[in-house]
């Protein structure tokens, strides 16, 4: 009977010892722009309705507005490539956001994008982030109903910092 209890608690330890090993070990999946687009894109289309419109507003970056427009243009691009979406690109959005008044921070919040994407008669809003929390670059996106604001998709990817090499800026902050 000791025995049995014996190496039924080896048996145990080794579990948990091994299995914490794996969780360390793991490592991280760093991601391009472009392929966290495309997982945007193809797991995003799936719990949207058939042909319903999106209006990508912005991707906010405290860096550079170069790299939001990077960023957006990769959403487009892998967003229309699904072909079971319509697309408002960001160049027409910028368009209503200044015969609206929105005005040109780039900044859009829920209210102001649930009224843009009224506006454009767009269904869901493509939005999201670049931020930098404890020296790593996290993307993350939603996307939005447009009548109502509420969460359709969202996601969060650590961005290689290999990526950013061409944004001194961000590195260096």
């Amino acid at each position: 009977m000791k025995n049995t209890l014996l190496t039924a608690f080896l048996s145990f330890i080794y579990f948990i010892a091994s299995t914490q090993a794996a969780l360390c070990s793991e490592e991280v999946k760093l991601f391009t722009f472009s392929e966290a687009s495309k997982v945007v894109a193809d797991e995003s289309v799936l719990g949207l309705a058939k042909n319903a419109t999106i209006a990508a507003v912005n991707v906010f970056s405290l860096y550079e507005s170069n790299l939001e427009k990077y960023i957006i243009s990769n959403l487009e691009t892998s967003l229309f490539k699904t072909g079971k979406i319509k697309l408002i690109s960001r160049n027409k959005i910028d368009i209503v956001l200044t015969e609206q008044k929105f005005g040109s921070s780039g900044i859009v919040n829920d209210k102001s994008a649930s009224k843009i994407g009224q506006l454009l008669g767009a269904k869901y809003i493509l939005t999201g982030e670049l931020i930098k929390p404890n020296n790593k670059f996290i993307l993350s996106i939603q996307i939005l109903e447009a009548e109502t604001a509420s969460l359709a998709y969202s996601n969060l990817f650590e961005i290689s910092p290999k990526e950013l090499k061409g944004y001194k800026k961000i590195i260096q902050k």
